[in-house]
Protein backbone atom coordinates (compact mmCIF):
# COMPACT_ATOMS: atom_id res chain seq x y z
CA UNK A 1 0.00 0.00 0.00
CA UNK A 2 1.22 3.32 -0.81
CA UNK A 3 2.23 6.10 1.86
CA UNK A 4 -0.50 7.91 0.32
CA UNK A 5 -3.14 5.46 0.62
CA UNK A 6 -2.15 3.94 3.76
CA UNK A 7 -4.96 4.20 6.76
CA UNK A 8 -2.27 5.78 9.39
CA UNK A 9 0.09 9.14 9.08
CA UNK A 10 -1.01 12.38 8.16
CA UNK A 11 -1.74 11.66 5.16
CA UNK A 12 -4.90 9.49 6.24
CA UNK A 13 -5.85 12.06 8.95
CA UNK A 14 -5.94 14.82 6.18
CA UNK A 15 -8.05 12.52 4.10
CA UNK A 16 -10.40 11.39 6.25
CA UNK A 17 -10.73 14.96 8.51
CA UNK A 18 -10.70 16.72 5.25
CA UNK A 19 -10.70 20.89 4.33
CA UNK A 20 -14.28 20.96 4.68
CA UNK A 21 -13.81 19.50 8.80
CA UNK A 22 -11.13 21.94 9.31
CA UNK A 23 -13.05 25.19 7.69
CA UNK A 24 -16.45 24.24 9.82
CA UNK A 25 -14.30 23.75 13.14
CA UNK A 26 -11.92 27.01 12.56
CA UNK A 27 -14.83 29.89 11.56
CA UNK A 28 -15.99 30.57 15.44
CA UNK A 29 -12.86 30.81 16.66
CA UNK A 30 -12.13 33.34 13.88
CA UNK A 31 -14.76 35.21 14.50
CA UNK A 32 -14.25 34.89 18.18
CA UNK A 33 -10.35 36.22 18.00
CA UNK A 34 -11.65 39.22 15.46
CA UNK A 35 -13.53 40.13 17.96
CA UNK A 36 -11.45 40.07 20.68
CA UNK A 37 -8.54 42.07 18.26
CA UNK A 38 -11.16 44.96 17.60
CA UNK A 39 -12.58 44.79 20.60
CA UNK A 40 -8.92 45.51 22.42
CA UNK A 41 -7.87 48.16 19.07
CA UNK A 42 -11.54 49.97 20.19
CA UNK A 43 -11.08 50.01 23.73
CA UNK A 44 -7.66 52.09 23.69
CA UNK A 45 -6.30 49.14 26.33
CA UNK A 46 -2.79 48.50 26.09
CA UNK A 47 -2.99 45.29 23.57
CA UNK A 48 0.19 43.87 25.62
CA UNK A 49 -1.52 43.85 28.56
CA UNK A 50 -4.65 42.18 27.13
CA UNK A 51 -2.01 39.67 25.11
CA UNK A 52 -0.62 38.99 28.54
CA UNK A 53 -3.93 38.25 30.08
CA UNK A 54 -4.67 35.71 27.22
CA UNK A 55 -1.27 34.16 27.16
CA UNK A 56 -2.03 33.26 30.77
CA UNK A 57 -5.56 32.09 30.26
CA UNK A 58 -4.43 29.93 27.08
CA UNK A 59 -1.43 28.71 29.06
CA UNK A 60 -3.98 27.41 31.94
CA UNK A 61 -6.88 25.91 30.15
CA UNK A 62 -5.39 24.49 26.39
CA UNK A 63 -3.19 21.70 28.63
CA UNK A 64 -6.22 20.77 30.64
CA UNK A 65 -8.06 20.40 27.40
CA UNK A 66 -5.96 18.25 26.09
CA UNK A 67 -6.42 16.00 29.05
CA UNK A 68 -10.13 16.41 28.25
CA UNK A 69 -9.91 15.18 24.57
CA UNK A 70 -7.86 12.54 25.59
CA UNK A 71 -10.15 11.48 28.08
CA UNK A 72 -13.13 11.68 25.85
CA UNK A 73 -11.45 10.32 23.03
CA UNK A 74 -10.30 6.69 25.64
CA UNK A 75 -14.42 7.01 26.47
CA UNK A 76 -15.03 6.52 22.75
CA UNK A 77 -11.91 3.48 22.16
CA UNK A 78 -13.86 1.61 25.01
CA UNK A 79 -17.14 1.91 22.37
CA UNK A 80 -14.77 0.73 19.33
CA UNK A 81 -14.21 -2.41 20.93
CA UNK A 82 -18.17 -3.22 21.75
CA UNK A 83 -20.30 -4.99 19.33
CA UNK A 84 -22.01 -2.38 18.11
CA UNK A 85 -19.05 -0.68 16.54
CA UNK A 86 -17.72 -3.88 15.02
CA UNK A 87 -21.54 -4.12 13.47
CA UNK A 88 -21.07 -0.89 12.34
CA UNK A 89 -17.54 -1.60 10.71
CA UNK A 90 -19.04 -3.82 8.34
CA UNK A 91 -20.26 -1.26 6.06
CA UNK A 92 -18.55 1.26 3.97
CA UNK A 93 -20.70 4.17 5.98
CA UNK A 94 -19.66 2.62 9.36
CA UNK A 95 -15.77 2.49 8.58
CA UNK A 96 -15.79 6.01 7.04
CA UNK A 97 -17.72 6.82 10.07
CA UNK A 98 -15.00 5.52 12.69
CA UNK A 99 -12.78 6.87 10.66
CA UNK A 100 -13.88 10.71 10.30
CA UNK A 101 -14.18 10.21 14.56
CA UNK A 102 -10.52 9.07 14.59
CA UNK A 103 -9.39 11.91 12.29
CA UNK A 104 -11.05 14.61 13.65
CA UNK A 105 -9.61 13.46 17.38
CA UNK A 106 -5.90 14.02 15.73
CA UNK A 107 -6.64 16.94 14.31
CA UNK A 108 -7.97 18.46 17.39
CA UNK A 109 -5.16 17.19 19.73
CA UNK A 110 -2.05 18.06 16.98
CA UNK A 111 -4.03 22.10 17.06
CA UNK A 112 -4.08 21.96 20.86
CA UNK A 113 -0.39 21.04 20.85
CA UNK A 114 0.19 23.76 18.54
CA UNK A 115 -1.67 26.20 20.81
CA UNK A 116 0.40 24.78 23.90
CA UNK A 117 3.69 25.74 22.03
CA UNK A 118 2.67 28.63 20.79
CA UNK A 119 1.27 30.26 23.70
CA UNK A 120 4.81 29.22 25.62
CA UNK A 121 6.64 31.08 23.04
CA UNK A 122 3.98 34.20 23.13
CA UNK A 123 5.11 34.14 26.92
CA UNK A 124 8.61 33.99 26.81
CA UNK A 125 8.46 36.31 24.04
CA UNK A 126 6.71 38.82 26.21
CA UNK A 127 9.12 38.59 29.35
CA UNK A 128 12.16 38.93 27.56
CA UNK A 129 10.36 42.43 26.73
CA UNK A 130 11.70 43.74 23.01
CA UNK A 131 9.98 47.00 22.32
CA UNK A 132 9.73 47.89 18.57
CA UNK A 133 8.33 50.55 16.59
CA UNK A 134 6.03 47.85 14.99
CA UNK A 135 5.11 46.55 18.69
CA UNK A 136 1.22 47.51 18.26
CA UNK A 137 1.04 45.36 15.18
CA UNK A 138 3.24 42.43 16.64
CA UNK A 139 0.80 42.34 19.74
CA UNK A 140 -2.61 42.24 17.65
CA UNK A 141 -1.15 39.91 15.63
CA UNK A 142 0.05 37.47 18.19
CA UNK A 143 -3.20 38.31 20.26
CA UNK A 144 -5.24 36.77 17.44
CA UNK A 145 -2.73 34.10 17.12
CA UNK A 146 -2.91 33.29 20.94
CA UNK A 147 -6.96 34.19 20.99
CA UNK A 148 -7.67 31.97 18.00
CA UNK A 149 -6.17 28.42 19.26
CA UNK A 150 -7.98 29.49 23.16
CA UNK A 151 -10.91 29.69 20.95
CA UNK A 152 -10.50 26.37 19.01
CA UNK A 153 -9.78 24.62 22.01
CA UNK A 154 -12.71 25.81 24.31
CA UNK A 155 -15.03 25.53 20.94
CA UNK A 156 -13.51 21.62 20.13
CA UNK A 157 -16.18 20.69 23.01
CA UNK A 158 -19.00 20.80 20.94
CA UNK A 159 -17.28 18.55 18.30
CA UNK A 160 -16.47 16.15 21.04
CA UNK A 161 -19.96 16.27 22.53
CA UNK A 162 -21.26 15.17 19.21
CA UNK A 163 -18.67 13.09 18.37
CA UNK A 164 -19.49 10.61 21.70
CA UNK A 165 -22.86 11.09 20.81
CA UNK A 166 -22.86 9.70 17.48
CA UNK A 167 -20.98 7.01 19.32
CA UNK A 168 -23.36 6.26 21.67
CA UNK A 169 -26.33 6.33 19.15
CA UNK A 170 -24.48 3.16 16.97
CA UNK A 171 -25.27 1.39 20.40
CA UNK A 172 -29.02 1.46 19.45
CA UNK A 173 -28.51 0.82 14.80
Amino acid sequence: MSKENSEFGWNSLFRYYGLKGFLRDITLPIIISTGICIGTYLSFKDSLDILKTVTGLANEIVPAMIGLVLAAYTVLLTFFTGDSFKKATETDKGRKFIKGINAGFAACLTLLAVSVIFSIIIAVCIEWGYTSEFAEYINMGALFGVSFLLSYAITSIFGIIIDIYNSGQTTVM
